[in-house]
């Protein structure tokens, strides 16, 4: 994703007034960010339950893991949030005026795949 569609991106991020809305936007965002070197996210945990319940339960904070075995060094990480103007790391972050955790790998016993999300920069799993 190119500079300009990354500050476009951040801007609708930032300005969303709706949380489940600023979520599942950042949450695409950063999904397409980090695919783009092989890192496929999933929304885990009560942002999880925020955006499949439209916003009933309030996280207050955005849950990722990693739901490919692949992962980055901590520098890469830090690279790829700097695109973001993002605060903090490697795992807790400040960004669009959000709390985002990046955690490790996804672990579930579920026998049912992830759910897709189509969202405005691209799809997320949750």
């Amino acid at each position: 994703m190119d500079a300009g569609k990354i500050k476009s991106a951040l801007a609708d991020v930032t300005a969303e007034q709706d949380p489940t809305l600023k979520s599942a936007k950042l949450a695409s965002l950063c999904s397409a960010l980090w695919a783009e070197r092989g890192v496929e996210l999933v929304v885990v945990g009560g942002s999880a339950i925020e955006i499949l319940t439209e916003g009933a339960y309030a996280s207050g904070d955005l849950d990722m893991c990693h739901a490919t075995k692949a992962t980055l060094p901590v520098a890469e990480r830090k690279e790829i949030m700097s695109l973001l103007d993002a605060k903090g790391g490697p795992r807790n972050w400040q960004v669009a005026g959000m709390y985002l955790d990046l955690l490790g790998p996804a672990e579930s016993f579920a026998h049912t795949p992830f759910r897709r999300i189509e969202a405005p920069y691209g799809d997320f799993l949750v």
